[in-house]
């Protein structure tokens, strides 16, 4: 699409006219152009990836010859079981175009034979949450393994974006292949204003607060993040404003004008003292303040730490 500003992808393939998460599926969207391909991906008993967008066989699409009483967890099913299974013949009302046609679910691995010359993007997106852990996929650090391992030499891994709902899976992926592309999902953020050391808020996966610890001396800002650390369970960043020539200035200048007059003023701090504040509190034995990066725009300065715990 040239110099465009947006991208267009075949979601699961292109499942307005061809069976969705098949081979067949994703070979039209991109014989049709284009930029690049979104696809599902589960675990079987095998520890094989699936390309399914459930973590289950769904009869509302699928036809299923096996005995009612088998499971249609995939994650209990055989990779041959799963292959008897036909996921292209049943007409589907929402999509009265689609070709039927009988199709499989695909593993990753037969994607990537027919796909390994494939230049376009492709939105790998992991199927998990918490509530279903050991029941549709894995312990965290297993099902990050496996991904790694069937991914790691694919010729498609250079065009492979990792993306899910449940930033866990990310997070033990990240930790094995910190060089490829990550997208966390979100169905929605919930904002919520406040004093934000407040226990009402309840617990936190990550802190990031932006300038909201300026005005305060190193003491005064390891108080709040003892607090937070108390309610974070992976890390906070947070801004301190380095003591610049420029701040200095502006400090001394301020001091002039009448205390009505003046906004609140901004505390320079050094990350080395503030890290002499951190190390005295227990929660903080482990850990410190590192400098993420200095962060300049025109007179701003600021700089980005990170505690992690």
């Amino acid at each position: 699409m040239g110099q465009s500003e947006y991208k267009i992808f075949g979601h699961r393939g292109c499942r307005g006219l061809y069976p969705e998460n098949t081979i067949v599926g994703f070979q039209k969207a991109i014989q049709m152009g284009v930029d690049g391909i979104e696809f599902d991906v589960v675990v079987n008993k095998n520890l094989q990836l699936v390309i399914s967008h459930e973590p289950y066989i769904d009869t509302s699409y699928c036809i299923s010859n096996l005995d009612q009483k088998h499971s249609l967890n995939i994650f209990e099913m055989e990779l041959d079981e799963i292959k008897k299974i036909d996921c292209g013949s049943k007409y589907i009302d929402r999509f009265p175009n689609q070709i039927k046609k009988k199709e499989q679910k695909p593993t990753f691995e037969e994607l990537e034979k027919k796909l390994e010359n494939y230049k376009g993007d492709l939105l790998f997106e992991i199927k998990c949450h918490p509530d279903y852990l050991n029941k549709y996929f894995p312990d965290y650090p297993t099902y990050a393994k496996i991904i790694v391992d069937e991914t790691k030499d694919s010729p498609l891994l250079k065009n492979i974006i990792f993306m899910s709902f449940d930033w866990r899976i990310l997070n033990e992926i990240y930790k094995i292949n910190s060089n490829s592309k990550y997208i966390f999902l979100s169905q929605k953020i919930d904002f919520k204003t406040g004093d934000m050391l407040s226990d009402e808020h309840g617990k936190f996966d990550y802190v990031i607060a932006m300038d909201s610890l300026i005005h305060y001396g190193p003491e005064d800002i390891t108080v709040a993040l003892e607090q937070l650390a108390k309610n974070t369970s992976n890390s906070i960043l947070f801004t301190v404003a380095p003591r610049t020539v420029l701040l200095s200035s502006l400090l001394a200048i301020g001091k002039l004008l009448p205390r009505s007059d003046r906004s609140p003023q901004i505390e320079p701090v050094n990350h080395r003292t503030l890290n002499i504040y951190i190390k005295k509190k227990a929660i903080f034995k482990e850990t410190k303040a590192q400098v993420l990066k200095r962060i300049k725009a025109s007179f701003y300065v600021s700089e980005a730490l990170v505690i992690k715990l």
